[in-house]
C-alpha cells in the first residue's frame, strides 16, 4: 500500500454567510439538496448524524445506477466554523476501505464565506485529483443552490438540535 501523504485543497468564495454556508452542512435534507459532485448523480444517506463521533453514510447514486457508497463520523464540529470527519470509501470504489480526514473551514469574506475544504491522507495522486474533482463539482452545487431564494427553507421550517461546539476527543 502506498503512504497516505497526499492532499488536495479546493476553495470556493460563497454568497452566503458563514452561518447558511455551515447550516448546509448540518442536516440531512440540507446537505440532499447539493452534496453531489455533478447535477446527474443522486444522494441516498443512509445515516447522518452530525454531532461529535456520530456517523454518516452517503451513497452516492451514478448514471445507470452504479452506487457508491461512503462513510466516516464527525471528528470536529465548530458551529459555523470548522468541521472535520473521516471519510472512507466502500467496496468496490479502487480506494475502499482506506480512511482518509476532510476539514472544511468556514470564513466570512467580501459579503460572503470563502470555505476552504482540505482532503488529506489520500492513498495517489490520482486519487488526489479524483477527490478535488468531485469537492469541487459539489462547491459548484452549493454555490448554485445559493443563487435559489428556496434553497434550505424547507429545512430552516423544521426544529433541529443545533451542534455543540465541541470536538470528539473532548467529547
Amino acid at each position: 500500500m502506498s503512504e497516505l501523504t497526499h492532499s488536495v485543497t479546493v476553495r470556493r468564495l460563497l454568497p452566503a454567510q458563514p452561518a447558511r454556508v455551515f447550516e448546509a452542512f448540518s442536516s440531512a435534507e440540507a446537505l440532499g439538496r447539493w452534496f453531489t459532485p455533478r447535477p446527474d448523480i443522486s444522494l441516498e444517506i443512509l445515516a447522518f448524524e452530525f454531532v461529535p463521533e456520530g456517523a454518516f453514510r452517503f451513497c452516492f447514486i451514478m448514471p445507470g445506477d452504479e452506487r457508491k457508497a461512503v462513510a466516516g463520523r464527525y471528528e470536529r464540529i465548530m458551529l459555523n466554523d470548522e468541521i472535520v470527519f473521516s471519510w472512507t470509501w466502500e467496496t468496490p470504489d479502487p480506494h475502499a476501505d482506506i480512511p482518509t480526514r476532510v476539514r472544511v473551514r468556514f470564513r466570512a469574506q467580501d459579503g460572503g464565506t470563502e470555505i476552504v475544504l482540505t482532503h488529506s491522507q489520500l492513498p495517489s495522486e490520482e486519487s488526489s485529483k479524483r477527490h478535488g474533482e468531485g469537492w469541487t463539482g459539489m462547491f459548484e452545487q452549493l454555490e448554485a443552490g445559493f443563487a435559489d431564494p428556496q434553497f434550505l427553507r424547507q429545512a430552516e421550517a423544521r426544529p433541529e438540535t443545533r451542534p455543540e461546539t465541541r470536538d470528539a476527543a473532548h467529547a
